[in-house]
């Protein structure tokens, strides 16, 4: 089943999930056998356009989904699992009934497994939300034990926003078989999602940017019609025929088109933004942090985006928004993103392949989080870049050299601050216009509100690397000296900036040798838990892979360091254009 078949011919597709051991397979089997079907493995579902049931697969516990089709149902049974998110959602985008299995036996309050199946059916928009009470006969159904457990699961569905449906299912051996047929008919009933309209992304593009390769979503126009392309705006006549699991489009006319952007009918045009409010499904170890920027995979397009803010994490018992700076494994919260380019989207609940997004860790290649657009911020729309007259080019032709950022990282008591400080007095003397941002300075006044957790570090690089920018801007060579422990923050800086103006200056020595010198005393705090967090302590610190220079201080003194960093520093100007 695919979301550009029609909703009024395709099955009704139900996803069988529900807690280990309730026995959803064996229920799928008796669904399947009284249709004459056998149940058959299934890994074709995605979310955002990747398989998450790959993203799962472990060497001891292979992941195996399983379905069965008719003409008018096509039931998915999902397995629990450790890290339940990645195959819930995409077993339950663009579903039209979640069928939760639960045990008649289920204690109150409701398990974590049974709410956190019903949130992600309610978020990601699925129409109907059925729970289906094993029995172990059906006069069980009039006893105080199932009018209990009706009454939780009633009220937390409606605290969901939905009005589920609570079925008794007895399951003995008698009435395993009419039962079996009984749900079916109650399944054929629900309603189908409604049909999407016509949405497509491009796969590959021709270099005569006459045609391209779509991936369509909703029923593609017999023949062709007028398109309008995204983020572009181009409006051009297209052509459409198949090609295989694709939609080959001949346009009119060249366009500008690459890989990533959407089609859409001229007269349906769709949004464009770089910032999202957003709901997001964390399924990584790692946690989550506002200010660490991940890969974003929209559609069949890319884009860097930094967590901005993460507004709070949900509860999965009162529903509340809790206040949080990070989302742990299997959190999820509410979030807003900022792109480093304007994408096309919809909101997850008007189109499911346009508002769903998987967020990638970079530095491992792993899907960490997925998570579904709810609006673009209206400060994505209100906020403008102001052209100015005077910019950087000019500002350092009047100071006579090239701005640069001379990044120097290590750990506490490395020399990275002596260093900086003896750096910029030989640059000053030269008549090199400067300035030195210092950890223990830049926390007395912008960054005072700051600790030392993980969340608190990346938003003091964060912060840091933003006024970096601006004096680089001015035309000043900006000297920094702080631990920046984090490979993802030093990177997310290196980024702001022009090929070349960055200069990344490892102060490399070791734990051993910086613990040894302990010049403010704070790693004796660390050992003694009296500084909690410390970096090489407590808190990791992650040398960097590829930097411009290294500096080992057990081996070059001050003088011998500023020498090594300025034989290799280039503050020419680039000639003016002719």
């Amino acid at each position: 089943m695919t979301e550009s078949e029609d909703a009024g011919e395709r099955p009704v597709r139900v996803v069988l999930c529900g807690p280990r051991g309730t026995g959803k397979h064996t229920l799928l089997r008796h669904l399947a056998a009284c249709t004459n079907q056998s149940t058959q493995p299934r890994r074709e579902l995605r979310f955002a356009g990747y398989h998450p049931l790959q993203r799962d697969l472990d060497a001891d516990e292979p992941l195996m989904c399983r379905n069965f089709t008719t003409g008018d149902l096509d039931v998915i049974c999902v397995p629990q699992r450790s890290h339940r998110w990645s195959c819930l959602l995409a077993a339950l985008s663009g579903a039209d009934v979640a069928l939760v299995l639960v045990d008649a036996d289920t204690p109150g309050p409701l398990p974590r497994d049974i709410r956190e199946t019903a949130f992600a059916a309610v978020h990601l928009g699925v129409p109907h939300l059925l729970f289906a009470v094993k029995l172990d006969d059906a006069s069980t159904a009039a006893e105080p034990g199932f009018a209990r457990l009706q009454e939780l699961l009633t009220d937390y569905g409606q605290r969901l926003g939905t009005s589920p449906t609570v079925l008794p299912l007895p399951i003995d051996g008698s009435s395993v078989e009419a039962t079996s047929r009984g749900l079916l008919t109650r399944l054929r009933g629900f309603e189908r999602l409604a049909r999407p309209l016509f949405r497509a992304t491009v796969r590959q593009a021709r270099e005569t940017d006459t045609g391209a390769l779509l991936q369509s979503v909703g029923p593609v126009p017999p023949g062709g019609a007028s398109v309008r392309l995204l983020p572009s705006g181009t409006v051009a006549r297209a052509r459409f025929e198949p090609e295989g699991n694709l939609t080959r489009a001949e346009f009119s006319s060249p366009v500008e088109c690459a890989e990533g952007d959407v089609v859409t009918l001229a007269g349906e045009p769709i949004e464009v933004s770089d910032q999202f409010e957003a709901e997001l499904f964390w399924i990584d170890s790692a946690p989550g942090i506002a200010g660490r920027s991940y890969e974003f995979r929209l559609g069949s397009g890319t884009a860097t985006a930094t967590i901005t803010d993460i507004k709070g994490r949900f509860s999965m018992g009162s529903l509340e928004q809790i206040s949080a700076r990070s989302l742990a494994d299997s959190a999820v919260g509410r979030v807003t993103l900022s792109l480093d380019r304007p994408m096309p989207f919809e909101p997850y609940a008007r189109c499911h392949a346009l508002g769903g997004f998987a967020l990638v860790d970079p530095y491992r290649s792993r899907v960490v989080g997925a998570g579904v657009i709810r609006f673009a911020l209206r400060r994505a729309r209100n906020v403008h870049r102001q052209a100015l007259a005077v910019g950087k080019v000019a500002r350092a032709r009047m100071n006579g050299h090239a701005p640069k950022v001379l990044w120097l990282t290590g750990l506490s008591g490395s020399g990275k601050s002596t260093i900086a400080d003896a750096l910029e007095q030989s640059l000053h003397a030269q008549g090199v216009r400067t300035y030195m941002l210092d950890g223990d300075n830049v926390r007395h006044g912008l960054n005072k509100d700051l600790g030392f957790t993980d969340e608190d570090r990346v938003e003091n690089i964060r912060r840091i690397a933003e006024v970096a920018k601006l004096m680089a801007d001015a035309g000043l060579v900006v000297i920094t000296a702080f631990i920046s422990p984090f490979r993802a923050e030093r990177d997310m800086a290196r980024s702001l900036f022009d090929s070349g103006d960055f200069v990344e200056v490892f102060v490399d020595v070791s734990l051993e040798v910086a613990e040894a010198r302990d010049p403010k005393g704070l790693y004796r705090q660390a050992r003694a838990g009296e500084l909690p967090n410390f970096t090489g302590i407590d808190s990791p610190y992650e040398p960097p892979d590829a930097p411009e220079i290294s500096l080992n201080t057990t081996r070059y003194d001050v003088d011998e360091c500023v020498t090594r960093i300025l034989s290799v520093l280039d503050l020419s100007l680039s000639p003016p254009p002719t």
